[in-house]
């Protein structure tokens, strides 16, 4: 299992996600990690005030730490948490990221798509109120064209081939850059599936890899059925 190193409630969450991960990749998987430090007031026991992110390395995990704070789910005695003055307090969690390398170098660009077309949320997952992803490693060479396209991994096993099936399909414009020249690159791709307005993915299926592409959610409302896209920029 995956194992969170401060924060004992976002660990019993990636355990969960993480019992129901199917892996395929041909590689040993890394796996880095994502830190927030969240400073926040606490006087005579109240809940916490002046909730403030001294540095985050992902909007989601801050937002969800936050959250936690706001809700009572976690109090001053919860691992992660340190004294800084009378009323003043410190959270640090660290959540632990599968399938994680270096991110692109200073000097170079990722590939630019010009039509990425929208994976199909599964019926029978969209029915049952599943929310998950799936992580896609596309090969990209210097002329922009899409040599391999291969699951990494996926929170069910429905996910993964619709999001080969579509990312397949995907056309890029312009090739990866590295110091003015096209370059080949492998690249990661987070898929997250969840609903729109309503249930969203687990957190360890909206924080993507290195090293990635901007995410791709695929977005769908059990009333309406139709799938709809959205796009979100690096996380």
């Amino acid at each position: 299992m995956w194992r969170l190193a401060i924060l004992w409630t976002l660990f019993f969450t990636s355990a969960a996600i993480a019992a129901e991960q199917e892996a395929s990749a041909s590689t040993p998987a890394r796996v880095g990690n994502r830190t927030a430090v969240i400073e926040f007031s606490a006087i005579g026991g109240a809940k916490p005030t002046a909730l403030t992110t001294v540095s985050t390395e992902s909007i989601a995990l801050s937002d969800l730490a936050k959250s936690l704070l706001r809700t009572g789910k976690l109090d001053l005695n919860s691992p992660g948490i340190s004294k800084l003055s009378d009323d003043r307090y410190r959270l640090t969690v660290s959540l632990p990221i599968p399938n994680d390398g270096d991110p692109l170098p200073p000097d170079t660009t990722p590939p630019v798509a010009r039509i990425r077309q929208c994976p199909v949320y599964p019926f029978k997952l969209m029915e049952a109120n599943v929310t998950g992803g799936a992580v896609i490693r596309l090969s990209i060479d210097e002329k922009a064209h899409l040599q391999k396209v291969e699951l990494v991994s996926a929170s069910h096993p429905e996910f993964g081939p619709v999001a080969v099936q579509a990312v397949g399909k995907w056309v890029y414009a312009k090739p990866a850059m590295k110091s003015g020249k096209p370059v080949s690159v492998s690249m990661l791709q987070l898929i997250t599936f969840e609903f729109d307005g309503g249930k969203q993915a687990p957190l360890l299926w909206q924080i993507a890899p290195e090293p990635h592409l901007p995410e791709f959610i695929v977005m769908t409302s059990p009333q309406d059925k139709p799938a709809t896209v959205g796009e979100t920029g690096s996380k």
